[in-house]
């Protein structure tokens, strides 16, 4: 359980960072992935700079991103 809690304490210091640089991040674009101990980050369209700098910011953190075209409940720049 205290895994748990360090886990999600990360991807929230994460969400804020990136909040801070201009994404717009709903509650409903982020799933945990318990199989693999990651996260799911669900994007309006491909973004390779927000890839960069999740692995910037989190190194080792288990993040896949979906695309969900248009989407209200996606991750998007502003």
């Amino acid at each position: 359980m205290q895994g748990d809690a360090v886990f999600w304490v990360a991807v929230e210091q994460l969400l804020w960072e990136l909040r801070d640089r201009g994404y717009v991040i709903p509650s409903e674009a982020v799933r945990r992935v318990p199989e693999r101990s990651g996260v799911e980050l669900a994007l309006r369209a491909r973004d390779p700079d927000l890839e960069r700098l999740v692995e910037e910011l989190r190194p080792g953190l288990d993040v896949t991103y979906c695309i969900r075209a248009g989407a209200r409940r996606a991750v998007y720049r502003r």
